[in-house]
């Protein structure tokens, strides 16, 4: 039965002053469960978000309540279950041992010498942007590069094979990679990004409502990621290993340790233990350490120094892998399944799923916002 229907609003108060039943991303941001990942701040209609050195910022006089901000946070609700059936292609559940749905895993790493000479370890993601744009099959890239301000990390917009250069490089600071998204929505995208990226991703793909600035990403590859840091908390690790920010070259984290590598030559390192408290706290709350959610997945866990372990996980993944092998940009080789190849890198994403759990459960049993995954 339908029957029109009047809404009363007492003489003291306006339309305006209803509330909404859509909840913008402030509840995420104030509940410190935010995953920095920047897609609300690139939907948002009214440009009232956006996303600085880790942590949202909201406009309140801004927003319409729209609820487009909640509805396509990773952190709202993320069913990885449902991710998971869409990422393998099936219609059942199963259990993909931490590192989520997978064709195949491997070592590799670029045989592009610009690459080589500037890349974290084996230069795999560069090496796939290379190609997608050399090939013409993405008009663009969204990656990281360095700021003016030397370690704190700003998204790029990479639309020539000589920029990538500046994305190389690992970089521990959170960058909102996505936050720019809305200024290339008629453009086909390859994006580079973190876990937390490509989980909002794809669960926007599933959960399509067709916005423009979504409608194009035709390449998703994801980067592990154990946490991030403020620009603030990056810091102070250096001034526990008295060095200048100024006078690191590299930074990287290996063998349960934080390195610093600096112009001079000299190797710093500091326990990960000793420094885990300076992480952001939101990322507590994120179970996925390899990037479950991309086509294809790039980290260094489980393969030597100087290489890349490399997970397939789409058709899409597989077949842009066996394009740069046929078109020899890179070397490959089956990843060691001892115990410091596959194995390691479960066992370390298990710990993490692990210690995501118990932050989860700690805002529950406090009664406490926490993610619907």
């Amino acid at each position: 039965i339908f029957r029109d229907f009047t809404i009363k609003v007492p003489e003291t108060e306006s339309i305006t002053s209803i509330k909404s039943i859509y909840e913008p991303v402030k509840v995420i941001f104030e509940s410190e469960i935010c995953s920095g990942c920047g897609l609300c701040a690139a939907i948002c209609p009214v440009n009232c978000l956006g996303i600085y050195n880790g942590f949202g910022k909201f406009d309140e006089n801004k927003c319409i309540r729209c609820g487009l901000c909640y509805y396509v946070c990773p952190r709202s609700y993320l069913s990885v279950k449902l991710l998971n059936m869409v990422q393998a292609n099936v219609d059942e559940i199963k259990d993909y041992n931490n590192i989520g749905p997978h064709f195949e895993a491997y070592s590799a790493r670029t045989k592009i010498k610009e690459i080589s000479e500037v890349c974290q370890d084996g230069g795999i993601s560069s090496t796939c942007l290379y190609y997608l744009l050399d090939k013409n099959k993405v008009d663009a890239a969204i990656g990281a590069k360095m700021s003016n301000t030397l370690w704190r990390p700003e998204p790029l917009l990479i639309e020539k094979k000589e920029e990538i250069i500046q994305t190389a490089g690992t970089k521990y600071v959170n960058n909102p990679n996505l936050q720019i998204l809305n200024e290339v929505q008629e453009k086909k995208l390859a994006v580079v990004g973190v876990p937390c990226q490509m989980q909002a991703l794809l669960k926007s793909n599933i959960y399509d409502i067709s916005i423009p600035s979504l409608q194009n990403i035709e390449y998703r590859i994801g980067i592990f990621c154990m946490e991030s840091f403020s620009y603030e908390s990056l810091l102070k690790i250096c001034e526990i290993l008295k060095v200048d920010v100024k006078d690191a070259k590299k930074m990287d984290i290996n063998k349960g340790k934080f390195f610093v590598y600096t112009n001079s030559g000299e190797e710093l390192s500091v326990p990960i233990k000793e420094i885990s408290h300076l992480g952001r706290e939101d990322c507590e709350f994120c179970f996925d350490l390899t990037s479950e959610s991309a086509d294809l997945s790039v980290g260094s866990i489980g393969s030597p120094s100087g290489w890349n372990t490399v997970i397939v996980r789409t058709e899409k993944g597989k077949q842009l892998y066996n394009e740069l092998l046929a078109n020899k940009l890179i070397e490959s080789k089956p990843i060691n399944k001892e115990k410091f190849g596959l194995p390691l890198l479960k066992r370390i994403a298990g710990s993490k799923r692990t210690k995501c759990n118990k932050h989860v459960t700690s805002n529950k049993d406090k009664n406490k916002r926490f993610p619907h995954y």
